[in-house]
């Protein structure tokens, strides 16, 4: 079942028992389990009819409340938000397979558990949950559908955002709405003006590339491949666009290739930092990152992203496996 089918199922109020999220948009199955409650709860009664479990709770604890009648309603409604149901840690696992197996008829059981186990296969719990109730995927939106969005949230800040700035927007963040969401509050508290500029947005989303960028300086000062992986695995995850990544990658390596230069002719740190023009937080960590590494190790780098860059631009190589090969090497 899809977000949507799942809205739709919800809005007629035609839910069945059990149902678990999964998914790579962490936002809608949050937004899923706050408006299942808006719909199915009458406030007055929320607390005889509605609970939700951000931690483990104990089964019996669970069972009590499950297994009580509503009050003055049809439905009750039970969230369980990364309460790792799903863990091996979970006591009295056979009597959750058992309350799983048969839920009453009355109750409408949400559960998102997120946090997996690595190398771990599923419990005999999240099979039975599997069996027994339906899956949501709750999957990134269309660009279509994420600009209107974007837009309103910027509207509820107070400021107006453009379609056009929207899209460019997503482009360069990608789209995971919670990560959206976030930056969108930042270039709403950024700008001035009831209108947002290219130049409020820029301030604030080139510093998520910027960061990771120097994450990337990091990994090959410390020859740390497991980190760069990391790092750009992140960066394919926000769905940040790789040539723009190439690019950025270029200009801090030039800046940081130039502060080197100026340090082997004996420059003040002072001296440096205005020199290579760039921001006191960009130029601080250019400043750090060339005390550690060589001039060697530097123009090897500028060598392999003017390479990359050319490449992806002329259609010869696919950007991603260029920054994962210059990384590796």
């Amino acid at each position: 079942m899809t977000y949507d089918e799942f809205r739709s199922q919800l809005k007629k109020k035609d839910l069945t028992q059990l149902y678990y999220f999964t998914g790579r948009e962490d936002f809608l199955q949050v937004h899923s389990l706050s408006e299942a409650k808006n719909v199915l709860i009458e406030p007055s009664f929320e607390d005889f009819n509605y609970t939700a479990y951000i931690e483990q709770p104990t089964f019996e604890e669970a069972d009590t409340f499950i297994n009580a009648f509503p009050l003055m309603s049809e439905r009750k409604l039970v969230v369980f938000n990364n309460c790792k149901l799903f863990h091996t840690s979970l006591p009295e696992k056979n009597k959750w397979e058992a309350l799983f197996s048969s839920l009453p008829d009355y109750v409408v059981v949400l559960i998102r558990d997120t946090v997996s186990e690595k190398g771990k296969k599923g419990t005999t719990v999240e099979q039975i949950v599997k069996k027994m109730g339906t899956e949501v995927v709750c999957d990134y939106l269309e660009d279509s559908r994420l600009r209107p969005w974007l837009m309103k949230v910027a509207a509820s800040f107070g400021k107006s955002l453009s379609d056009k700035d929207a899209y460019y927007i997503i482009k360069n963040l990608g789209q995971s709405m919670t990560l959206l969401r976030s930056e969108m509050e930042k270039i709403c508290a950024r700008a001035e003006e009831f209108v947002i500029t290219r130049e409020d947005i820029d301030s604030v989303i080139r510093n998520v590339l910027v960061e990771s960028i120097f994450n990337l300086i990091d990994s090959v000062i410390y020859r740390r491949r497991d980190l760069a992986f990391d790092t750009l695995a992140n960066l394919e995850k926000l769905k940040i666009e790789p040539v723009t990544i190439i690019p950025t990658f270029a200009d801090q390596v030039l800046g940081i290739y130039k502060a080197k230069l100026m340090m082997t002719q004996k420059m003040s740190i002072n001296e440096i930092k205005k020199t290579i023009h760039r921001n006191i937080f960009v130029a601080d960590k250019m400043v750090q990152k060339a005390s550690k590494i060589t001039l060697n190790d530097l123009e090897v780098l500028i060598s392999m992203l003017t390479d990359a860059e050319y490449k992806t631009k002329n259609g010869i190589g696919d950007a991603w496996t260029e920054l994962y090969m210059i990384v590796a090497n």
